[in-house]
């Protein structure tokens, strides 16, 4: 009898959530079949979960996952590092697989492939096992793996794999950061990556600016130089940054953001949109100011296979708390009580152990 795994089948936000047993394939040639330890759930997840976001359903949601190499397919599998993948490594890897052969690949921005294969979001009756709500997943060939850092505890090295490396696609975007002055619109997984991020870079001051003020003060543990809220240790970005900021990272998807993001640039100033990612209000942009000023503007989606390894990298030099942003490891069956829990009790991601 073949062995079997269990996997978590989304339908639709009003369906429950079927609980099935799904063959365990053989990988083939480039592929490797990995035994998930940790799935931390990210905000697209539940957005999905909630009815906020369409997709293709049915499929098994969870895109930051680690997990224990369990085989690889013929003429065997590497990190990015050029390293053969064993039975027994801990590995996470990238969220999206590219085609490198559209005309965004082409280009060089394989980040932007149009036929790109994205893990928890890939359709079920297709690739059954694509995301982190199951026993096992398949890893396509051309997949994007790293090795995790042998201090790194499964769930923060989890976040890597969305928050973190989006993140470090941001900051690298952002250009040097030695000695600058960087504000964050956004004190979520996002935010507190992002601090954590910048200071390990060399910024020499990072503020934290959120609607929710105990957010922003969060972000000071981790190494966020100041805080902005409502009620918080500053009411306004100006007062602790008067003449500007030289980075803005707008992480929060909200167009008020934005625009005091935009505004707050000193001479020179560069704002990275990152949290946009639904329809929102347009916001006012005066070609007038960004010439005076030399502002620049870009948006990060998505991110490169380097951008995981940074990611992974800075988690594992920093001492920021990342532990206390992850709930602790429930399993599969415990899904909606593992999300309920988490919000109640203030945890960033809710964590699913599917062998627990």
């Amino acid at each position: 009898m073949s062995e079997t795994t269990p996997a978590l089948v989304f339908e639709a936000p009003d369906a429950p959530i079927a609980r099935v047993r799904v063959e365990v394939p053989a990988p083939g040639p480039g592929e490797a079949l990995v035994r998930v330890r940790c799935c931390t759930l990210c905000g697209s997840d539940l957005h999905t979960l909630e009815g906020r976001r369409a997709v293709g359903a049915p499929m098994v949601l969870g895109h930051e996952i680690v997990g224990v190499v369990e085989a690889v397919g013929p003429g065997g599998v590497h990190d990015t590092s050029g390293g053969e993948l064993r039975e027994g490594d801990r590995v996470a890897w990238a969220v999206a697989v590219a085609c490198r052969a559209c005309a965004a690949c082409e280009r060089g921005a394989p980040e932007h492939c149009t036929a790109r294969f994205k893990y928890g979001h890939a359709a079920f009756d297709r690739w059954p096992l694509s995301g982190g709500l199951a026993g096992h997943a398949l890893l396509v060939a051309g997949t994007a793996i790293e090795r995790v850092p042998e201090r790194l505890a499964d769930a923060v090295a989890a976040t890597a794999t969305c928050a973190g490396a989006t993140v470090a696609a941001a900051l690298r975007r952002a250009g040097d950061l030695e000695g600058r002055r960087v504000a964050l619109f956004g004190a979520g997984m996002l935010g507190l990556s992002a601090a954590a991020f910048a200071r390990a870079l060399g910024a020499a001051e990072v503020i934290a600016v959120d609607v929710d003020a105990a957010r922003a003060e969060r972000a000071l543990d981790f190494g966020a130089t100041a805080a902005v809220g409502p009620r918080g240790s500053a009411r306004s970005l100006s007062d602790v940054a008067p003449d500007g900021v030289d980075v803005a990272l707008e992480l929060s998807g909200a167009s008020p953001a934005a625009t005091e993001a935009l505004g707050a640039l000193r001479v020179g100033g560069h704002l990275v949109l990152v949290g946009a990612v639904a329809p929102a209000p347009a916001i006012v942009v005066l070609p007038e100011d960004l010439v005076r000023r030399r502002l620049t503007i870009s948006g990060v989606h998505n991110y490169l296979p380097e951008d995981l390894r940074t990611a992974l990298d800075l988690l594992a030099r920093t001492d920021a708390p990342f532990d206390e942003c992850a709930a602790p490891p429930r399993p599969l069956d415990e899904l909606v009580s593992a999300i309920a829990d988490a919000r109640r009790d203030g945890h960033l991601r809710a964590t699913i152990a599917p062998g627990a």
